[in-house]
């Protein structure tokens, strides 16, 4: 009887391609207008701020802010402290990518701020 080996499979980290990130742009974008039409705001926060990390890996920032901005409005009027706490590290992100270091220090101290008043201290460590 002939044994049979055990093939060594490997994987590959392949990059995204500009197809790949149009179509996950598309599914994301679909189910945002969804979750806003139908008034699910607290979801449509998180596809606003999937979008914005879609488009920080493609360096659009002007985009990214903008959907970050969208999304942290929503995460307030939600009382999502923790997600409004995530969107304004990430603006802070954007903004020293784009060299607004004033800028993005205000948004920093302001997550702070929220994260030390509602018991959230521990997200400022990631």
């Amino acid at each position: 009887m002939e044994k049979i080996s055990n093939p060594k499979i490997s994987f590959i980290q392949l990059g995204r391609s500009d197809y790949s990130y149009e179509a996950a742009e598309s599914v994301v974008m679909k189910t945002a207008q969804h979750n806003m039409r139908f008034r699910i705001y607290a979801e449509a926060s998180y596809n606003f701020s999937e979008l914005a990390h879609l488009y920080i890996q493609q360096n659009r920032f002007s985009e990214a802010k903008w959907y970050l901005l969208q999304s942290n409005l929503i995460s307030r009027q939600e009382n999502d402290d923790r997600h409004t706490v995530l969107n304004l590290i990430d603006l802070a992100s954007i903004k020293t990518s784009i060299g607004d270091f004033v800028l993005a220090l205000q948004d920093l101290k302001e997550a702070q701020d929220i994260a030390c008043a509602k018991g959230l201290c521990e997200y400022l460590t990631t």
